[in-house]
């Protein structure tokens, strides 16, 4: 059987038993803890799901026994309508990472080279690279951001799909939105351009805003969103891209079913959530104040960090002599930890205010042993 038949037979869950991720991006999860643990390791939202949510899932769970294609078709339109544009426009996924497994799978099949930052969120270049795909890494610049001339460069010489991460994870820095929309256009004139925009609502719009404005003028621009963030339903596996109707086909014909790998609560959950801007508001306001908590407490240590747009942030690990993510764990606090050319740094979420205040105990203890 050939990659094609493979892809078209075992679709998705196929990619998933064949590479299970554990094994190749151990240093991005968590990984097992005590029971009680502090989890700072996911960016999950610590304040959701909503009320609203919460009430919706119970509601739909009543109808658990059928699958659900109306459902489906109810938040696509309601997506749709939100950003501006029509049905066949938006796509589901079980989160956004089922998604970026389907762009893989036809990046491969389609033996499209893929340029992405380094480091960046990892599912997208992990899957092609193991299945003998040309992933181009790009670093980061010397603002822990996008280096946006050395992407393009790099797609001119590769013509194929570019990933974008904006707000990037695991740096929690943005590119300029008219940079951003400029690469876009000329980017796409020979590649498609994959913008994952998962941590989008954490960002104040007087820094930058989504592009999914563009995606009706731009045929090969394609935006990733997800409800496992500011709506703080990770647990549900709600995603979502938005693109050409073309280019969403392509990405859906390797889904099974599209949009039905979804559940009927994480749906009625997701459409609950849409419309709750008090909730989406206080999580906003509650992350922001447990940020600067953070940052005041790296302040006094003099350890040096990036200032993020998002609910997680990374900072310094150069003065740390030990293993600072086993030490945390020690301290049953989970996080990550990775490098890059300059050297160690540790990927820390953002908790409630409290959870927050625990971090910033253990961290002044161990750092100053």
């Amino acid at each position: 059987m050939n990659r094609r038949d493979l892809f078209r037979t075992l679709g998705l869950g196929g990619i998933g038993l064949l590479i299970p991720w554990q094994l190749s991006a151990a240093d991005f999860l968590p990984g097992q803890a005590s029971s009680g643990a502090l989890r700072l390791g996911s960016n999950e939202n610590p304040y959701g799901p909503s009320p609203a949510a919460l009430e919706a899932m119970a509601r739909y769970m009543r109808d658990g026994n059928r699958y659900p294609f109306e459902l489906v078709q109810e938040l696509v339109k309601a997506l749709a309508s939100r950003n501006g544009l029509t049905p066949n426009q938006v796509i589901l996924g079980a989160g956004s990472n089922e998604l970026l497994l389907n762009a893989a799978s036809w990046c491969l099949e389609t033996k499209l080279p893929v340029v992405a930052a380094n480091p960046v969120f990892p599912v997208l270049g992990m899957y092609i690279e193991r299945f003998g795909g040309q992933v181009t890494h790009i670093p980061l610049n010397a603002q822990k951001a996008h280096d946006l001339p050395a992407m393009l460069r790099a797609a001119d010489k590769t013509p194929g799909m570019v990933y974008i991460v904006n707000p990037s994870n695991p740096t929690g820095t943005l590119v300029d939105h008219q940079a951003l929309l400029d690469f876009i256009k000329e980017a796409s004139q020979k590649s498609y351009v994959l913008v994952d925009e998962a941590y989008i609502e954490f960002v104040d719009p007087a820094y930058s805003r989504s592009v999914a404005s563009e995606v009706s003028n731009n045929p090969k621009l394609i935006v990733l969103r997800t409800f496992s963030k500011v709506f703080g339903l990770a647990g549900m596996r709600i995603g979502y891209a938005l693109a050409h109707a073309d280019t969403l086909r392509k990405i859906g014909s390797y889904q099974i079913f599209p949009g039905i790998s979804t559940n009927a609560a994480g749906i009625g959950a997701a459409l609950a959530s849409l419309n709750d801007k008090a909730f989406v508001s206080h999580t906003i306001e509650q992350n922001t104040v447990a940020k600067q908590h953070v940052y005041d407490s790296l302040d006094q240590l003099n350890i040096r960090y990036i200032p993020s747009h998002t609910n997680f942030m990374m900072f310094d690990l150069k003065k740390y002599s030990g293993d600072f993510k086993a030490d945390m764990a020690k301290e049953n606090i989970l996080l990550q930890q990775f490098e890059d050319e300059e050297g160690r740094w540790a990927r820390l979420s953002i908790g409630k205010l409290e959870e927050m205040g625990t971090f910033t105990e253990a961290l002044e203890r161990i750092w100053k042993k």
